[in-house]
């Protein structure tokens, strides 16, 4: 934004802040492996045992626009931002070899018994996940200046070396996850369960020095209860905690690079479904509470807080006539940051998230020629804040897609031709306003853009 208090206008769809001759996209490649074995006991009961590895690679040598420090810029504020006219800084930002391995291992029974007149759906798996993030001590260094109304000059790179290759997270965890779904009789069910699982986790700086050690066991329970008052009409409550990863802090704050414990979310949540004729309708009233991590006032990358999201959800999709198919979807959310340490980020809507988001996605299958459908969206995004302060708003905005698939059969293999273009009128829009990275970003929206493609099944 610009001295972090106004979203910037007329700016150029296609100028690459801060490019320099030198600068590379960045690049991620991605290895998964995975093998599955399936046993059937008896009618009732199997067995399965799976192994499955994921690695990644993401080379970073970008030229990186960040903030505004240098003297020409003209800032009210701490010069995290474009500065009033759009000045900005260029850095030489180096990150290869940020590598990312995951490997699992786990064994479940599945089956299905009765206790007098209730049925048990039983699910039971024992896993042992390892997950291992090594990177380079980055740099990055200032070359330049740039102007987002204007083309950058190019600079010459910094010649700093690249420090050491470390290991900055090593994580296992062995988790017992048991769920069993008892049908009571045809109208009433219920799902009881849960995960408990035992965390082992390190994180560490670029100076190979263990910065946390956490070591925890949970149990993360999961419930929920259905009721089916007539045939096509489905009522249900849940309840379920969760865990996810910890961000990193970006390069900037005090603790740069460090990845935080784990997060924890609890959810409630009221649906229905209802099917009439051909047409399903669903609608999910629900409540997620999540830990919140930022880059407080002080630099430091923290976990403070939490983020409430209040919402409600609507679904439609089936067929609304003999060749017309619908998929649509509204959902309305109130979110707000509590209990953290800034009070200026409390008591609006929570930064990136509007209050409406709507989609609608149509598909004609063209009766004169089997196979051949055509398709139309549309997406709406309200109006939403660019700031964790809520002064600043970026305007709502709708795209509209088209399309067609075509499947055939050739060789004695299934193909799917496909041609979209998205953003049909070439509208201007900023698609995201939110953290990344620790940071915060403004995203434009894709321009309009041809997308053509094959897939053969075999």
């Amino acid at each position: 934004m610009l001295d972090g208090k106004a979203v910037p206008t007329n700016v150029e769809w296609d100028r690459l802040l801060g490019y320099q001759s030198w600068g590379k996209p960045v690049t991620n490649e991605s290895l998964n492996a995975s093998l599955k074995y399936n046993y059937q006991i008896n009618d009732d009961w199997t067995v399965n045992l799976g192994a499955s590895q994921s690695r990644v690679v993401v080379d970073d040598y970008s030229a990186f626009a960040w903030g505004c420090y240098s003297d020409e810029c003209q800032i009210t504020g701490l010069g995290n931002s474009f500065d009033q006219n759009g000045h900005y800084d260029i850095y030489d930002f180096r990150s290869p070899d940020d590598s990312y391995l995951t490997n699992q291992f786990k064994t479940g029974l599945n089956g299905k018994f009765n206790t007098g007149t209730w049925q048990h759906h039983l699910n039971l798996e024992l896993s042992y996940t390892y997950k291992r993030h090594a990177q380079y001590d980055a740099i990055n260094e200032l070359v330049g200046t740039g102007n987002i109304y204007t083309d950058s000059v190019d600079y010459a790179p910094s010649n700093t070396a690249l420090g050491h290759h470390y290991k900055s997270l090593d994580s296992q965890q062995t988790a017992l996850n048991l769920l069993d779904q008892i049908d009571f009789n045809t109208d009433w069910s219920v799902l009881v369960g849960g995960k408990l699982l035992h965390l082992n986790e390190n994180a560490y700086d670029a100076d190979r020095n263990n910065i946390r050690d956490t070591s925890f066991n949970r149990f993360l329970p999961q419930f929920a209860l259905m009721y089916q008052p007539w045939t096509n009409t489905h009522l249900y409550a849940s309840y379920a905690k969760g865990l996810s990863d910890g961000g990193q802090a970006p390069w900037y704050a005090n603790n740069a690079f460090a990845t935080l414990a784990p997060r924890h979310s609890s959810q409630y949540e009221l649906g229905m479904k209802q099917q009439w004729q051909t047409l399903l309708f669903t609608a999910a009233l629900f409540d997620l509470k999540q830990d919140n991590q930022y880059t407080n006032s002080a630099s430091d990358y923290v976990n403070d807080g939490e983020q409430h999201n209040l919402g409600l959800e609507l679904g439609l999709q089936g067929r609304l006539g003999q060749h017309l198919d619908i998929s649509s979807t509204l959902a309305l959310i109130r979110s707000r940051l509590s209990d953290i340490q800034v009070p200026e980020y409390q008591g609006h809507q929570t930064q990136n998230v509007p209050t409406v988001r709507f989609a609608s996605h149509l598909s004609y299958q063209v009766p004169q020629m089997d196979g051949l459908r055509l398709l139309a969206g549309m997406q709406y995004s309200g109006a939403k804040y660019a700031d964790r302060t809520g002064t600043v708003k970026v305007p709502a905005y709708t795209v509209f897609d088209a399309g067609a698939a075509y499947n055939f059969r050739a060789y004695g293999y299934e193909n799917t031709l496909r041609f979209n273009v998205d953003n049909v009128f070439n509208k201007k829009y900023w698609r995201d306003a939110g953290s990344f990275f620790g940071d915060d970003y403004l995203f434009l929206g894709t321009p309009r853009t041809a997308q053509l493609s094959w897939t053969m099944n075999f």
